[in-house]
């Protein structure tokens, strides 16, 4: 399976189950049960061939039942194992809780840096992007000495190179063409 078509099969499902559990007014205990989910080990068994329909019902009954999960968490499960992509659910469920985020006005931004951001650093920024984005922003930042210096911004899609690896290759790239 490509990148492209993961992401696609994530953002679909995460939408389908965004909107049923918006519609049925159930977002905070759907959100509950896809957290308890992310826990579950078992989980990973449903999508292993060998394993037949009955002995996954099997599972998903006994997932349900001790985790007390709501019907619409269930049938999800049972969707993307009949549809053969429960081996996506981690990407899914990311999917789906940034959506959430998103729907609630919240943007989660993950800065890369070569050293951590000091709790100074972090505050100025997010303050920035919030001004300018007019949201609340979770940062989540991660370490990438690839970089060599500077940041590197995701704001969902968008993505911005502040780093002085990307200078590098811009030079690099204008030094080609001359």
């Amino acid at each position: 399976m490509k990148k492209t078509s993961k992401i696609k099969i994530a953002e679909t499902y995460a939408d389908a189950l965004l909107s049923i559990a918006k519609k049925d007014n159930l977002l905070d205990k759907v959100q509950s049960d896809i957290e308890l989910l992310s826990n579950v080990s078992s989980l990973k068994m449903l999508a292993l061939p060998e394993i037949d329909a009955k002995k996954q019902d099997e599972l998903l009954n006994f997932i349900k039942t001790n985790l007390n999960l709501d019907t619409v968490s269930i049938n999800f499960l049972r969707l993307l194992i009949e549809n053969k992509v429960i081996g996506e659910f981690q990407n899914i469920t990311k999917t789906f809780k940034d959506k959430v985020l998103e729907a609630q006005g919240v943007i989660k931004v993950l800065v890369q840096s070569v050293q951590p951001l000091t709790e100074e650093q972090a505050q100025k920024l997010k303050k920035g992007l919030e001004k300018k984005l007019k949201k609340e922003i979770i940062l989540e930042n991660r370490l990438n000495e690839s970089l060599f210096g500077g940041l590197s911004l995701n704001i969902g899609s968008l993505e911005i190179d502040d780093s002085i690896s990307n200078k590098l290759k811009t030079i690099e790239n204008i030094m080609k063409g001359c």
